[in-house]
C-alpha cells in the first residue's frame, strides 16, 4: 500500500495504490493491484492534522493555564506549560493527581459551581479561588471550563486557569494607597472645616 500524488488535468491529486505479489511457476513475479483516487479523503486528513497541530501550538503557547481532565474521575490527562509554571509543578507530578485536588478544601465549590453547571449547561465559571502551589503557597486564579466528548462518548473537561495574583496585588496596593491618602487628608481637612465653621 502506498499513497502518492499524480498529475491529472494539470492538477495534483492524491491516489492510493495497493498490490499483492504472486510467484509464477517460472519463478517470476506478477503483481495484482489497483489504484484508487483518495484526493478528497486525503485533503480532509491533512486539514484535520493541520487543525490539530494549530490547536496543539495554541495549547502549549497560551499564557493562560489549561488543564484537560476526565469529568467522571477527575483524573488530569494533560496540562500546558503555563499551568505548570504558575504552580511550580513538573508534568509527571500532576499526571498522578486529580483535578479535584485543587478544590479539596472547598467541596461545595466543586459540586455547586463546577459539577452541577457542567452537567446542566456544559460549562462552568468563571469563579475565583486560590490554587495551591507545589511548595505549599497558592496563587489567585479565575477558573472556567467547558465539557467536551471524545469520539467514544467519554466526557472530558477543558479547564482554563488564569493567574490573577499580580492583578490582585496591584488592586490591593491601590486600595491601600487610597486608604492611606484618605486618612492623611482627613485630619487637616477636619481642622480646616472646623476653622471655617468658627469664622462663619
Amino acid at each position: 500500500q502506498q499513497q502518492y500524488r499524480v498529475v491529472s488535468d494539470q492538477q495534483w491529486r492524491w491516489v492510493e495504490g495497493r498490490a499483492t505479489p504472486e510467484r509464477l511457476p517460472d519463478n517470476s513475479t506478477i503483481w495484482h493491484g489497483y489504484i484508487t483516487d483518495i484526493h478528497d479523503r486525503k485533503r480532509m486528513e491533512l486539514a484535520l492534522a493541520e487543525s490539530e497541530e494549530q490547536f496543539r501550538r495554541l495549547f502549549e503557547k497560551s499564557p493562560i493555564g489549561i488543564v484537560l481532565a476526565q469529568l467522571r474521575s477527575g483524573e488530569i490527562l494533560d496540562m500546558n506549560d503555563a499551568f505548570l509554571r504558575a504552580g511550580g509543578y513538573q508534568r509527571e507530578e500532576l499526571r498522578t493527581l486529580q483535578a479535584s485536588r485543587f478544590f479539596q478544601e472547598d467541596k461545595g465549590t466543586v459540586e455547586d459551581h463546577i459539577l452541577t453547571p457542567l452537567r446542566e449547561t456544559g460549562r462552568f465559571g468563571p469563579i475565583e479561588r486560590d490554587i495551591p502551589c507545589k511548595g505549599g503557597s497558592s496563587y489567585a486564579a479565575n477558573i472556567q471550563g467547558i465539557r467536551i466528548h471524545t469520539t467514544f462518548g467519554e466526557p472530558l473537561v477543558w479547564i482554563l486557569v488564569e493567574d490573577i495574583s499580580e492583578r490582585k496585588r496591584v488592586d490591593r496596593m491601590k486600595n491601600e494607597f487610597i486608604s492611606t491618602v484618605s486618612h492623611e487628608l482627613r485630619t487637616p481637612l477636619t481642622s480646616l472645616a472646623g476653622s471655617l465653621g468658627l469664622i462663619a
